[in-house]
């Protein structure tokens, strides 16, 4: 259960990729909801995560309500959630991790573009020939 724009997220090339391709090869099912404290108290909701393109795929272990004492400070009122990373969760963290890395396949090919490296050594030969010429020194 991932939530809607409505509460402000992003939009998110993670997320979507995660929803629309990786989920769906996992087996999982994916869905947009709302996800409230009375969730996780119930038990309805087990694993959480967060899916962002700074984040990437980051389990989260542990959800305290806190009652603030100062601006650096406050007392925990209620814990919500202390289970440590969800096997389904760290499932989905190491997939993300392995696609990304080029150690397990991509879901989808949308994931990875292709860099010719030949050219890329070429085109920085050329730039460092062009600037020494220009007066400045190579990058080393």
């Amino acid at each position: 259960i991932y939530p809607p724009m409505r509460v402000n997220r992003l939009g998110g090339t993670v997320l979507r990729y995660l929803i629309e391709h990786m989920a769906p090869a996992l087996g999982l099912q994916s869905r947009e909801g709302d996800i409230s404290f009375e969730d996780i108290r119930s038990g309805t909701i087990v694993a959480l995560g967060y899916a962002g393109n700074a984040a990437r795929i980051t389990p989260i272990g542990k959800v305290d309500i806190v009652k603030p004492v100062s601006d650096h400070e406050g007392t925990v009122v209620e814990q919500l959630f202390d289970s440590g990373i969800h096997p389904v969760i760290a499932r989905i963290r190491d997939q993300w991790e392995g696609e990304v890395r080029g150690k397990l396949p991509p879901s989808h090919a949308s994931l990875l573009t292709p860099v010719d490296l030949q050219w890329g050594q070429e085109f920085r030969e050329y730039l460092d020939a062009f600037w020494t010429k220009m007066g400045f020194a190579p990058l080393v």
